[in-house]
């Protein structure tokens, strides 16, 4: 059992190693509106309803005027995902908060390959090295299995359940 967590550690350090990650930039915002808009990210959000262009615009242009750590994951030179973090009270970013959350989104092209996990463990890596945050948190959404399992093998710990917009989720910390 050990020699397969092993072997399985191996493979999510060897898929982290395909991937770049860097800061999101305004030439990503077509990118971002479209995954942001796919029927399995609008499922799994809080807001299911589709995002329309000059919403997003707003809401893309103040999250990089704010200085959101906001990372592009590209694999092979092809973007594949975001991982974007934000204040855990949702005010404006600040940099030095202690505890923020983590949102992520992964193409569709490239789901079910480990680029959520290596995504997740690099952005989280990277936060933690270029600011205050000490603590990251996410809330899941109870039925997503998917994002639970990526949340787990990412090391971050379940830390309770309850419900946020009505819908119920589970809590996770990192590190905990």
């Amino acid at each position: 059992r050990e020699r397969e967590r092993e072997r399985e550690r191996e493979r999510e350090r060897e898929r982290e190693r395909e991937l770049t990650l860097r800061h999101a930039t305004l030439e990503d915002r077509e990118f971002i509106f479209c995954l942001v808009n796919d029927k399995q990210v609008r499922a799994m959000s809080f807001q299911s309803d589709p995002v329309d262009w000059n919403t997003h615009c707003r809401w893309f242009a103040k999250r990089l005027s704010e200085g959101v750590p906001f990372y592009m994951a590209s694999r092979n030179g092809e973007p594949c995902g975001y991982v974007r973090f934000q204040n855990r009270d949702s005010g404006p970013w600040r940099p030095g908060v202690p505890d923020v959350v983590v949102s992520l989104a992964v193409h569709p092209q490239y789901r079910q390959q480990g680029i959520a996990t290596a995504m997740l463990l690099a952005a989280c890596r990277t936060v933690l090295e270029e600011t205050g945050v000490q603590r990251i948190h996410a809330l899941v959404k109870a039925d997503n299995q998917a994002s639970l399992a990526t949340f787990r093998k990412c090391r971050f710990h379940a830390n309770g359940t309850t419900t946020h917009g009505g819908i119920p989720v589970v809590c996770f910390v990192y590190p905990d």
